[in-house]
């Protein structure tokens, strides 16, 4: 076998080489591209089948954005077994609650007003608000100055709505003015979360001097609740004068703001709320 030859043939061999683990490369990938979508769509199969875990997980690891998004789908799946006689501590107002609080955190405004709206138009909401209002009850203890914020959830969810059209804008902010007008004529403690939420943005739109007087009734009256029964004192009933007053004094913030109140009168509501708190320790 001569020289020329042998170069052929080790060229014929580098040549079956290179070939071979060019094959090898594109087996490879395309296998690894097989497993992505499979796995891929084995994921999308199980989220739809467990939605509840996907959730959970997504919560605990603060990707709330996502979390809310599966609560979505978990209350989707829970609502057609859901009875209008419930006691509030069903699963579909359970995960109506985490889709909530998760979509604040996330600041996703549209899911928010969906969910918030589901909430609200559910028969047991008032039910579910009264068992997480015991829950932080429970667990806040002596610490009202973080009971007063979050106490009340019927209340906040009113409010985060309309948060979350004037959020969203356009007709969904068209909807919140009317809202809170209506809301206005037949005030209840969900109007103030409405009127902080909306006068967050400003008061235009609304009626001042109904405002001020709806405001003045609830500043007044928030000051009068009693906190005691039996002559001792009731934890509930503190924990609902502290809320108010919170919630009257962040009002009066936002309507000071707005020209809607002076400032002495601000500050005589959030000296309330101040004073409250300091008697309680």
């Amino acid at each position: 076998m001569n020289e020329q030859e042998i170069k052929s043939l080790n060229g014929s061999d580098a040549r079956a080489e290179e070939s071979l683990g060019s094959f090898i490369a594109r087996l490879a990938i395309k296998t690894l591209v097989c497993f992505f979508i499979i796995f891929s769509l084995a994921a999308a199969v199980l989220s739809c089948l467990f939605p509840k875990a996907y959730m959970n997980f997504y919560r605990s690891i603060g990707l709330y954005g996502k979390a809310s998004m599966y609560a979505t789908v978990a209350s989707m799946m829970a609502e057609d077994s859901h009875f209008g006689d419930c006691n509030g501590s069903c699963e579909y107002s359970s995960f109506l609650v985490v889709g909530i609080d998760c979509s604040v955190l996330a600041g996703d405004y549209e899911r928010l007003y969906e969910l918030t709206d589901k909430y609200l138009n559910s028969p047991c909401h008032e039910k579910r608000s009264a068992i997480v209002d015991a829950k932080y009850l429970e667990g806040m203890g002596n610490n009202y100055v973080a009971l007063s914020v979050i106490y009340g959830y019927d209340d906040y969810v009113h409010g985060e709505r309309i948060r979350a059209m004037l959020e969203s804008g356009g007709e969904y902010a068209s909807e919140a003015e009317s809202d809170v007008n209506e809301a206005l004529a037949n005030p209840t403690t969900a109007t103030l979360d409405m009127l902080i939420a909306y006068t967050d943005f400003g008061a235009d739109g609304l009626d001042e001097e109904r405002v001020k007087t709806v405001y003045q009734a609830y500043a007044e009256g928030a000051k009068n609740v009693g906190v005691t029964s039996d002559g001792k004192p009731d934890e509930k009933k503190i924990a609902l004068k502290s809320s108010l007053l919170h919630r009257v004094s962040a009002l009066a913030e936002n309507l000071c703001s707005s020209g809607v109140i002076s400032q002495s009168e601000a500050e005589e509501t959030q000296t309330a709320y101040e004073d409250f708190i300091k008697s309680l320790n």
